[in-house]
């Protein structure tokens, strides 16, 4: 992803690598998870923003990133060539 600055007169520009949709919803699966032993700390917050992830993302794109990145290769280039 570009970064620039909000400055119109400022050039800088970064190139940054941020996190996909399927690491953000793995990482807010696995906050949700680590709450449900401490009830106090569950919140409706952390399902909502999966919700909106799983919402908002490509349903493809999603699962070919989780299925790249959590399935063994031999696996993937399985389901691709079917």
């Amino acid at each position: 992803m570009n970064v620039t600055a909000l400055d119109p007169d400022d050039d800088r520009a970064y190139q940054v690598r941020v996190a996909g949709p399927a690491a953000l919803l793995v990482a807010k699966l696995h906050k949700i998870a680590e709450r449900v032993s401490v009830p106090h700390r569950l919140n409706d917050k952390d399902a909502h923003d999966a919700y909106r992830i799983l919402i908002d993302a490509d349903t493809m794109e999603l699962a070919v990133a989780l299925a790249t990145s959590l399935l063994p290769a031999d696996l993937v280039r399985a389901l691709e060539q079917s």
